[in-house]
C-alpha cells in the first residue's frame, strides 16, 4: 500500500495528507462533544485500570471491578472538589474587605491620575462606566452564551465520561482484537506493543503530574504561610492544579494570591513576594521536579509543546490545552512504531545530547561562510578512433 502511495506524483501526495489533515480537523472541531470526553475517557481507563486489575484479583467479577474501580475514582476526585469548595465558601467571608480594599485602591488611582494628568474623578468615574456599557452591549450575548455552553458541556462530561470509561475497561480484550483486525498486515504483537507503549505513556503522565502537582503546590503553600497570606493551602493547590495547563496555568494561579495579599496586606511587596514566590517554584518544576519526577518518559521537544498548546488550544479551548501534551505524546508512539512516520516522531522527541554535542564546534548551518561556486566538468569526449 506504502508503496503504490508514493507511485503517485509528490504535488498529488500533498494534496491528499493536506485534505485528510482538513477532513481530521473538521471532524475534530465539529464533534468535539462526544471525541473530547471520549478522549478523556481513554486517559481515565488507563489510570484506574490498575484498580480494576485489583479488584479482578480479589474474585470480583469483570463488570463488578470495573464499576468499583469507577467509584472509587469517582470518590477520590468528588473528596478534591469539596475540599476547594469549602475553601471558596470560606473565602466568600473576605469579600466585603477585599471589595473595600479594592474601592480604596480605585481612589489612589483616580487620585494620582489626577495629580498627575488632570483628569478629574468625575470624568474618569463616567469613562469607566461608558466602557463598561460598551463591553456589556457589544459582548453580552456573546458572554451568556459562553457560559451557557461551558455549563452544558461540563455536564455532558460528567455524565459521559464515566459511562465511557466503564464500557473501555470492561470491553477492553474486544477493542484489542478490533485492532488486531483492522490493522490484518501488521503483525499483532507490534500492534499490542505500540497500544501498551501508549498506555505506559499516558500512566507515566497522569502518575508524575500528579506527584508534580502535590510537590509544587507544597512548595507554593510553604512561600504563601512564610508571607502571612491568608487561604494559602487553597491558592498553592489551586496554582499546582493548573499545571494542567502547560505554561500559562502557572500564570494564572499566581494572580489570585497577588490579589488576596494587595486586599489584605499594607504593603504591595506581600504582592510582588507571591508572584516571586510562584515564579520561583514554577522555575523549581521545569528544570528539576519534573524532568526528576516523569523523566523521559513523555518527552517532547518544547518548541512542540508550544505548537500543539496553541493548536489545540485554538480546536477545544481550555480541554485542548490540558489534552495537548498526552495526545501528542500518544501521536509520537504511532510515529516511532511506523517506518514512514519515523521521522516525524523523530521531531517530536526532546533531542538528546549527542544531537548537540558538535553545534559548537562545527556549525551544521554555515550561514556566514561563503557560498562555493559548483565545479562544472567538462563532458568527456571519446578519442578519435
Amino acid at each position: 500500500m506504502t508503496s503504490g502511495f508514493y507511485r503517485y506524483p509528490y504535488p498529488l501526495r500533498l494534496a491528499a495528507i493536506l485534505l485528510c489533515l482538513i477532513l481530521i480537523v473538521y471532524i475534530c472541531v465539529h464533534l468535539q462533544v462526544v471525541i473530547v470526553p471520549l478522549i478523556f475517557s481513554l486517559i481515565f481507563s488507563v489510570m484506574i485500570y490498575p484498580i480494576a486489575r485489583t479488584f479482578e484479583k480479589w474474585r470480583f467479577s469483570r463488570g463488578l471491578a470495573v464499576l468499583s474501580a469507577v467509584l472509587v475514582a469517582s470518590i477520590a476526585i468528588g473528596g478534591i472538589t469539596y475540599f476547594i469548595c469549602s475553601q471558596v465558601s470560606q473565602l466568600n467571608e473576605q469579600i466585603p474587605q477585599l471589595s473595600s480594599k479594592l474601592e480604596t485602591m480605585y481612589q489612589q488611582m483616580q487620585t494620582h491620575l489626577y495629580n498627575e494628568y488632570g483628569i478629574e474623578q468625575s470624568k474618569q468615574t463616567e469613562q469607566v462606566k461608558n466602557q463598561l456599557n460598551h463591553i456589556a452591549d457589544d459582548n453580552g450575548g456573546k458572554i451568556l452564551a459562553f457560559l451557557f455552553k461551558a455549563v452544558a458541556n461540563f455536564v455532558t462530561d460528567v455524565t459521559l465520561i464515566p459511562l465511557f470509561v466503564f464500557f473501555l475497561l470492561y470491553f477492553r480484550h474486544f477493542f484489542l482484537e478490533f485492532f488486531h483486525k483492522a490493522f490484518v498486515s501488521a503483525d499483532n504483537d507490534v500492534i499490542t506493543q505500540i497500544l501498551a507503549r501508549m498506555c505506559e505513556v499516558i500512566q507515566s503522565w497522569l502518575v508524575g503530574l500528579v506527584l508534580v502537582m502535590a510537590i509544587v503546590g507544597t512548595l507554593n503553600t510553604i512561600g504563601l504561610l512564610a508571607l502571612g497570606i491568608q487561604y494559602a493551602a487553597l491558592f498553592g493547590f489551586l496554582a499546582a492544579f493548573l499545571l494542567l495547563i502547560p505554561y500559562i496555568g502557572i500564570i494564572i494561579g499566581s494572580l489570585l494570591p497577588a490579589l488576596m495579599a494587595l486586599a489584605t496586606k499594607d504593603s504591595y511587596w506581600y504582592a510582588v513576594g507571591a508572584i516571586a514566590v510562584f515564579l520561583f517554584v514554577q522555575i523549581l518544576e521545569g528544570n528539576l521536579i519534573t524532568p526528576y519526577v516523569i523523566g523521559s518518559k513523555i518527552s517532547i521537544n518544547p518548541l512542540v509543546a508550544i505548537v500543539a498548546l496553541l493548536l489545540f488550544g485554538n480546536l477545544w479551548g481550555i480541554s485542548g490545552l490540558i489534552l495537548a501534551l498526552p495526545v501528542t505524546a500518544m501521536l509520537k508512539v504511532i510515529f516511532d512504531a511506523v517506518p514512514e512516520m519515523r521521522p516525524f516522531g523523530f521531531v517530536l522527541g526532546e533531542p538528546e545530547k549527542h544531537f548537540l554535542s558538535h553545534v559548537q564546534a562545527d556549525d551544521p548551518l554555515p550561514i556566514n561562510k561563503p557560498l562555493r561556486k559548483p565545479r562544472v566538468r567538462a563532458p568527456k569526449t571519446k578519442p578519435a578512433s
